[in-house]
């Protein structure tokens, strides 16, 4: 018993310093859980025009968590947590409401973990907290006996999609270049997509050092102050680079730009990469390309996949 009170000042009293200056009133001292185990990307609201399911692919690691009650001034910002997460709260009773908020790995990095700008919070209400009880958050999976939030993308009408192919069926022809010889479309065949039947396969042999290939789209971006984000899911063999080709004045030559470089997997990945980043350095020229290289420095014959390639900006 002794122990048990020990850990719960102790949790208690890391509750109080990451909420800084958002402290509790009153007397409580044991505090309630809150517990949110993962969080899922559906398909769009009611109302809102649906995507294929590959515009739904998601990499939600973390939540940040901002809650509101009665009598407040203002909302307590309970702070951001990897999933699972059972989160102590000071305080019991009703929770007005809880708003989940949903974070990423901007650029697939733990340390840049943002709230990724195209998500919706979701928010719940009248959530009950009882002292040193855990209030489970979201609908329960039978399957995993996890608890799990539902989020959504933002409408089609904020989102501006400047690219978007996913690979399937009916096509003409990818939209990758430069030559058929580089890019292939893999149609038919569930098991090497990430969804769907359909994606595109860059084959790397040994001698192959390095291979170029990009949206043959012009990306198009008028206001300076958009966010700008490319989301995509891929596995690779070999050392995948993500750029930008563009100019940096109306009268000078096109130049590229490294965005960054992606790692081998043998599993497929989500990404969100941040153009917006390299695209202001280059003063936000409005036509752009997105250019990949395939990297093979150890001089190995493999293959890299690209599946539900997307430019977003909002």
């Amino acid at each position: 018993m002794y122990m048990n009170k020990v850990k719960l000042t102790l949790i208690a009293c890391f509750a109080l310093l990451a909420m800084g200056c958002n402290k509790f009133e009153g007397d409580v001292t044991v505090p309630s859980f809150v517990r949110i185990d993962a969080l899922e990307v559906e398909k769009a609201a009611v109302g809102e025009v649906g995507r294929s399911d590959g515009w739904y692919t998601a990499d939600i690691d973390a939540v940040q968590l901002i809650a509101y009650f009665d009598g407040d001034e203002a909302e307590t910002n309970l702070g951001a947590f990897q999933l699972p997460c059972t989160v102590p709260v000071l305080r019991v009773g009703t929770m007005k409401y809880l708003r989940v908020v949903p974070v990423v790995k901007q650029n697939g990095i733990a340390a840049t973990r943002i709230a990724y700008p195209y998500y919706r919070d979701t928010t719940f209400t009248d959530i009950v907290l009882r002292e040193n009880d855990t209030t489970c958050v979201g609908e329960l999976d039978p399957l995993t006996n996890k608890y799990v939030v539902k989020v959504n993308y933002y409408s089609t009408e904020r989102i501006d999609c400047k690219f978007y192919d996913d690979f399937e069926l009916p096509k003409t022809s990818i939209r990758l270049g430069p030559t058929p010889s580089v890019v292939q479309w893999s149609s038919d065949d569930a098991s090497l997509a990430c969804t769907g039947r359909g994606c595109a396969r860059i084959h790397s042999s040994a001698s192959d050092a390095k291979m170029k290939f990009e949206i043959l789209d012009t990306i198009s971006e008028d206001d300076a102050t958009t966010i700008l984000y490319l989301e995509m899911d891929y596995r690779t063999d070999v050392e995948l680079r993500v750029a930008l080709r563009c100019r940096t004045g109306y009268s000078e030559a096109e130049s590229e730009y490294d965005v960054m470089s992606l790692y081998p997997t043998n599993e497929w990945k989500k990404i969100y990469i941040n153009l917006g980043k390299t695209w202001s350095i280059v003063n936000h020229y409005k036509n752009f390309h997105v250019v990949f290289y395939t990297v093979n420095s150890d001089g190995i014959e493999g293959d890299t996949y690209v599946d539900n390639l997307k430019v977003i900006a909002i």
